[in-house]
């Protein structure tokens, strides 16, 4: 699965094919599906039943490989789904995060930090976004047009991909243990220091790594002429 992720402007330094603007395609159905689905997973932990939410749990991680490989196998590939592939993921991760935490699985601290960072992460693309729009064409329909006006392609930063994974296999981690009891509270615990750990670290790297390109996208012009 892929973090919304980090704009990634290294990649204008290697020419890759304009990516359609398409909405309506067979990968972003299934990704669409899979956030759809998320809060029928947390109505199933929260109501006794651990091993449907588990199986649930693993149809949505094979519906994330299915859209990717649908998406690459036969150039599907569009730029909506470069923006719902990843939030489907903070989606489903941060849903299961909060529900295994109030389950008491999940230490609260760690799905704290987990979603905060994730929010401000989908918070801050939508705000750059934003200004990137002209002032006087600034609204809701041409915000979610992504043919209207230039918008970046989302490519998670390497350190982001690894960050995923491990939060993917933490709540995986999460979801065995209800269903089976296995691991056990200690190793959780342990396991929940080492996400939050990576989840920091990815936050000051997307800080310090695109400061400027932030700097440079949310200053108004007339700031940095002066």
């Amino acid at each position: 699965m892929g973090p919304v992720a980090e704009v990634d402007h290294s990649a204008s330094r290697s020419p890759t094919p304009p990516l359609s603007n398409a909405l309506v395609t067979l990968p972003n159905m299934i990704t669409l599906s899979r956030i759809a689905a998320t809060p029928l997973l947390s109505y199933l932990i929260t109501h006794d039943c651990p091993k449907l939410a588990a199986g649930g749990f693993v149809l949505a991680g094979i519906s994330d490989f299915a859209d990717g490989w649908i998406a690459k196998r036969y150039n599907r590939a569009s730029l909506w789904g470069s923006f719902l592939d990843p939030l489907a993921d903070k989606i489903l991760i941060g849903t299961l995060a909060i529900t295994l935490a109030y389950q008491g699985v999940f230490p609260i601290w760690s799905a704290v930090v987990v979603v905060g960072r994730d929010a401000l992460l989908v918070i801050g693309t939508g705000v750059i976004r934003f200004k990137s729009m002209e002032p006087g064409k600034r609204s809701v329909r041409s915000f979610l047009d992504v043919s209207s006006m230039p918008t970046h392609e989302i490519r998670p930063s390497s350190i982001s991909k690894i960050n995923t994974a491990m939060q993917l296999f933490w709540v995986t981690m999460g979801m065995t243990n209800i269903a089976t009891g296995v691991p056990g509270p200690q190793a959780i615990t342990a396991l929940s220091f080492g996400i939050v750990t990576t989840t920091i670290v990815t936050g000051v790297d997307y800080l310090v790594n695109r400061r400027e390109a932030l700097h440079r996208m949310l200053l108004p012009k007339r700031s940095r002429t002066r």
